[in-house]
C-alpha cells in the first residue's frame, strides 16, 4: 500500500502536467484561429479542473501521508480530465472543420459576386446584422447608392424616388433589412423580386432584384448579397413565351409514372379544363375516364373509341415506335362541335416520362370545312361556266356563221345579178345588215373582255338627262317602228336634268335594255322606257331610276335569276331564232356595278319584262355648253381639192379608203408605214396637205408614234397639220392615247363613212 499510493500521485502528477502543457499548445493553437474566442466559456472549464487538480497534487506533496482515497481521487481526477480533454479536441477540431469548409463557400460567393459586378446594375454586400453596407459595385450606381452606409438608408433614400411599380408600398417589403432577415430565419438562402423603376442608364424598366444570404461563419452576422440587373427581355420573353403557348394551345401537362401533371392551361372555357385543373399530379388513367365521361361525344362507340386511344398502355404502344400520337376528336357543346387534338411525345421512354399537348383545331376545322365548301362551289361554278361558254361557243359559231352565211351569199348572189341594178342594190343592203350584225357581236365580245380585265373606266361629264333621253328615243325610234312597236319615254318625273354622269355608258346601257325589249318583244307589241327621280340621295346628289317595260315573252323564275351572268341565254322555242351573244346583260351589270347603282327584273313567261335600274348622280350647277364644231347634216361641204395623206400598212384597207374618200372629192396619197408618213410631211409645203389619216398598228414605225414626230417638226406649219386617227384600236382608252399624241380626231375602223365624213367636216 505504501508502494501503490506514492506511485498512484506520482503518475497523476506526470498525467496532469502532460494534461496541462497539452492544454496549452491546443489552446494557443485554437486562439489563432478565433475558435478560442468563440468559445471562450466552454474552454475555461478543463482550464480550472486542470489547475484544481494541480493544486491537490502539490498539497498532497508537501503535506505528505495521503490516504488511498486522497491517491484514488487525485489519480482518478487526472484520468478523467485527460479523457474529457480529448473528447473535446475532438469536438472543437471537428468544429473547425466544418467552419472552414463555410468559410470556403463564403469566400467563394464572394468571389463569384464580385466576378458578375460588371455585368450588373449594381451590386451590393450587406451586414444584416448590422445594418451596414460594407461594399458597393456596379454600372448604374446613384450618388445615395454610393455614400448610404447603412441599408436602410439606402433603401429609404432609392426607392422613393427611382420605384414606379408596385406603387401600393412604399418599397420592395422582401428587400428590406426586416424582410431580408425574416426571410433567412424561415430557412430560406435566396430571395428574388421584380420591379419596375427608373434607372440611371434607362428611363423606365423592369429590373430583377436578388440576394443570396449567407451567416458570416465567425461572428454569426448575417450577410447580404444583393444584385440588380435588367429584366426587361427576360419580361418579354416570359410574357411572349406564355401568351405563345396559351395561344397555340390549351393546355401542356406531362405524365411521369401513370401520374398526370399539369405545366400551363389556358382559363378559356373549354371541356379539356376537367382533364387539366386541379393542383398537384393525378392519375392519369382516372383524369381520362372523367373527362370522357363529361364530353358530349354523340355516341356510346365514339366515347369508348377515344377512351381506348388515350389509355395510357396505347400510348406507349404508339410512342414506341414514333416520335409523336396524336388523337383528334371532336364533342357537341353550346356553340357548336368543339375539335380538340391531344399530341404526345415521348421525353423518355425508359422513364415512362410523356408530354401532353393540347390544342383547339376547331377554327383550323370550320376554315378547312368553309374552303372545302369554297372550293366545291368554285368547281360548281367552273363547271357552269365552262358550260356556258361551251354553250357561248356553239352560240357565236352559229351567230357568225348566220351573218357571215348572208354577206357571202348575197355577195355572191350580187355578182350573178349585177346587171340588175335594183336586185343589186338589194343584196348589198343585206350584206351591210349582216356585217352590222357581226360586227355588234364582236364588240359584244371585246367589250365583255375589257370589262372582264378591268379596261373599262367612267368619263363622267355634265350633261342634261332630258336632252339626252330625247336623242335616245330618236336613236332608238327606228328600232321599235321596224316591228310596229309603240315606244313611249317618259322623263317628266325628273326635277334636277342636269348631272354628271358618263353619257356614253348610260346610253349603252338604256340600248341594251331596250334593244333586248324591241327583240324580245312580238311585232305590234309595246315598249315602255320611263325615268324617274327619288329622294333620299346625299346633298349635290340626285337619285333616279330608269325604268324599260316591255309586254313582250317575259322569262322564267329560273332564268331570270341568272339574266345578269355572262353567256347566259334562255333556251325556247320562242327565242330560238333570234340572234345574240348572251353577253349584253351581263355587260349592262357590269357597267351599273361601276356606277355603283343597282339592276333588278321583274318578269313572268307571257307578261313580258321590266328591268330596273337605279343610280345616282352627281347634280350639275349647269350644263355643260357643248359646241363640238359639228355641221349640221343637211349642210354640204365641198371637198374638191382637198389633199389628204393616208397613212395604212394594210393595202386593201387604204384601197377602200381611197374609193371612199375620193368619191367624195378628196385627193389622196399613200404611205404603207409611219416612218414614211412622217417623211412626206416633213418633205411637203405647208398648205400641201389639208390633214392626215393614221393607222396606228403600222411597221416600222406606229401611228402614236408618227404623230409625236410630226409634232416635233421644225416648221410650225407642217407640226400643226390635222392628224386623224383610223384604226381598227376602237375603245375609249384608244381613242385617249390617240389625243395624248397629238391627234386631233379617231375614227374606228370599220370604216362608218358618215362619221369619216363628219369628222373630216369638223377639223377642216
Amino acid at each position: 500500500m505504501k508502494i501503490v499510493i506514492p506511485c498512484m500521485i506520482y503518475m497523476g502528477s506526470a498525467l496532469m502536467v502532460y494534461n496541462i502543457l497539452h492544454y496549452y499548445l491546443f489552446a494557443r493553437k485554437m486562439k489563432k484561429t478565433g475558435v478560442l474566442e468563440m468559445r471562450r466559456t466552454f474552454l475555461y472549464l478543463p482550464f480550472f479542473l486542470l489547475v484544481f487538480f494541480l493544486i491537490g497534487y502539490l498539497i498532497t506533496a508537501l503535506f505528505g501521508n495521503p490516504t488511498l482515497v486522497m491517491g484514488g481521487i487525485l489519480f482518478g481526477g487526472s484520468v478523467f480530465v485527460f479523457l474529457v480533454l480529448n473528447v473535446m479536441i475532438r469536438i472543437v477540431r471537428y468544429i473547425q472543420n466544418d467552419e472552414r469548409r463555410i468559410s470556403a463557400l463564403y469566400n467563394e460567393l464572394r468571389e463569384e459576386l464580385t466576378s458578375i459586378t460588371k455585368d450588373r446594375l449594381a451590386v451590393f454586400r450587406v451586414n444584416l446584422t448590422k445594418d451596414i453596407v460594407e461594399d458597393r459595385a456596379g454600372t448604374d450606381l446613384y450618388d445615395s447608392d454610393k455614400t448610404a452606409q447603412s441599408y436602410t438608408d439606402l433603401m429609404l433614400n432609392r426607392f422613393p424616388d427611382l420605384l414606379i411599380k408596385p406603387a401600393d408600398r412604399y418599397g420592395p417589403g422582401l428587400f428590406t433589412r426586416e424582410g431580408l432577415l425574416e426571410h433567412f430565419q424561415n430557412g430560406h438562402n435566396a430571395a428574388s423580386e421584380t420591379i419596375y423603376a427608373r434607372r440611371k442608364s434607362v428611363r423606365n424598366g423592369y429590373f430583377l432584384m436578388e440576394a443570396a444570404l449567407a451567416q458570416q461563419p465567425v461572428t454569426g452576422e448575417v450577410i447580404a448579397f444583393i444584385t440588380e440587373r435588367d429584366y426587361n427581355r427576360d419580361m418579354i420573353d416570359r410574357v411572349i413565351w406564355n401568351k405563345a403557348l396559351s395561344e397555340e394551345y390549351d393546355g401542356i401537362a406531362y405524365i411521369a409514372s401513370g401520374q398526370l401533371g399539369v405545366v400551363l392551361y389556358s382559363d378559356k372555357p373549354k371541356r379539356p379544363d376537367i382533364l387539366l385543373s386541379g393542383d398537384g399530379e393525378r392519375d392519369y388513367e382516372d383524369a381520362v375516364r372523367r373527362l370522357v365521361g363529361a364530353l358530349d361525344l354523340g355516341t356510346a362507340e365514339s366515347a369508348d373509341e377515344l377512351l381506348n386511344a388515350l389509355k395510357l398502355d396505347k400510348i406507349e404502344r404508339e410512342l414506341s415506335e414514333k416520335d409523336a400520337y396524336t388523337v383528334d376528336f371532336s364533342y357537341r357543346a353550346e356553340n357548336g362541335v368543339i375539335y380538340k387534338r391531344f399530341t404526345f411525345f415521348a421525353a423518355d421512354r425508359e422513364a415512362h416520362f410523356y408530354a401532353l399537348l393540347i390544342s383547339d383545331t376547331t377554327e383550323i376545322r370550320r376554315e378547312q370545312e368553309e374552303q372545302n365548301r369554297k372550293l366545291e362551289e368554285a368547281l360548281e361554278q367552273a363547271k357552269a361556266s365552262s358550260a356556258a361558254k361551251t354553250t357561248f361557243l356553239s352560240n357565236m359559231s352559229h351567230d357568225i356563221r348566220t351573218p357571215m352565211n348572208a354577206i357571202i351569199g348575197f355577195t355572191n348572189l350580187a355578182r350573178q345579178s349585177v346587171e340588175n341594178q335594183e336586185k343589186t342594190r338589194e343584196y348589198l343592203d343585206k350584206i351591210l345588215t349582216s356585217s352590222n350584225h357581226l360586227l355588234s357581236l364582236i364588240n359584244d365580245v371585246l367589250e365583255m373582255s375589257r370589262i372582264e380585265s378591268g379596261k373599262i373606266e367612267l368619263e363622267n361629264s355634265s350633261c342634261n338627262l332630258a336632252r339626252l333621253m330625247e336623242d335616245f328615243q330618236a336613236m332608238v325610234a327606228n328600232l321599235a317602228e321596224a316591228k310596229n312597236q309603240e315606244l313611249t319615254v317618259d322623263f317628266s318625273g325628273v326635277t334636277d336634268k342636269n348631272i354628271i354622269c358618263d353619257k356614253l355608258r348610260l346610253n349603252q346601257v338604256l340600248l341594251n335594255l331596250l334593244s333586248n325589249a324591241v327583240k324580245y318583244t312580238p311585232d305590234g307589241g309595246r315598249v315602255e322606257v320611263r325615268v324617274l327621280q327619288k329622294g333620299g340621295a346625299a346633298d349635290g346628289r340626285g337619285a333616279y331610276e330608269f325604268h324599260v317595260k316591255d309586254n313582250g315573252i317575259g322569262m322564267t323564275p329560273e332564268f331570270a335569276a341568272h339574266v345578269f351572268e355572262a353567256f347566259e341565254r334562255e333556251k325556247t322555242s320562242t327565242v330560238s331564232g333570234i340572234q345574240g351573244t348572251g353577253l349584253g346583260m351581263a355587260i349592262t351589270k357590269r357597267i351599273v356595278d361601276l356606277m355603283e347603282g343597282s339592276i333588278e327584273v321583274v318578269t313572268a313567261p307571257g307578261e313580258g319584262t321590266e328591268f330596273i335600274v337605279s343610280v345616282e348622280f352627281a347634280i350639275s350647277p349647269e350644263e355643260m355648253k357643248e359646241n363640238d364644231g359639228k355641221q349640221e347634216d343637211g349642210i354640204e361641204v365641198d371637198f374638191t381639192g382637198k389633199r389628204l395623206l393616208l397613212a395604212d400598212d394594210i393595202a386593201i384597207n387604204r384601197e377602200i379608203a381611197v374609193a371612199t374618200l375620193e368619191m367624195n372629192g378628196f385627193l389622196i396619197e399613200e404611205a404603207d408605214d409611219g416612218e414614211k408618213a412622217v417623211r412626206m410631211v416633213a418633205d411637203s409645203q405647208p398648205g400641201y396637205y389639208d390633214a392626215v389619216l393614221m393607222d396606228i398598228q403600222m411597221p416600222v414605225m406606229n401611228g402614236y408614234d408618227a404623230a409625236r414626230n410630226i409634232r416635233r417638226l421644225k416648221n410650225l406649219q407642217l407640226a400643226s397639220i390635222p392628224i386623224i386617227a383610223m384604226t381598227a384600236n376602237a375603245f375609249e382608252e384608244d381613242r385617249k392615247a390617240a389625243f395624248e399624241a397629238g391627234m386631233n380626231g379617231h375614227v374606228a375602223k370599220p370604216i362608218d363613212v358618215k362619221a369619216l365624213i363628219a369628222t373630216l367636216k369638223e377639223i377642216l
